[in-house]
């Protein structure tokens, strides 16, 4: 599910599976981290760890462990390639547009 126009200040869980070469550990990483405004089409969160390869990554809100279900809120992309930073990650801002984009995608599937 898709969650459009949600605003900021909301707690997101992000997990990520940076390169190897990033990270000799070779496993995913997981973060829950806080989102703020960037520019007026642009997201942030701020959490270690989230190096190349990391990129399209989803921010689940209202994430349930339990049911392990959650809403699409964004994913690694969009301002810096995504970040130039590991510690700081940007997202677009899903708002109606991206609903019309998954109707328009949908139709053509």
């Amino acid at each position: 599910m898709l969650g459009v126009n949600q605003g900021v200040g909301k707690y997101v869980n992000v997990t990520g599976y940076p390169r190897i070469a990033y990270d000799k550990r070779d496993q995913p990483i997981y973060c829950r981290a806080k989102t703020a405004r960037q520019s007026k089409y642009q997201v942030r969160m701020d959490c270690s760890g989230f190096y190349g390869g990391t990129s399209g990554s989803p921010w689940l809100l209202k994430y349930n462990g339990k049911t392990h279900t959650g809403y699409i809120n964004g994913v690694i992309g969009g301002y810096q390639g995504g970040g130039n930073t590991h510690w700081r990650s940007f997202s677009p801002y899903f708002d109606n547009d991206v609903n019309v984009l998954r109707s328009a995608a949908d139709k053509r599937a």
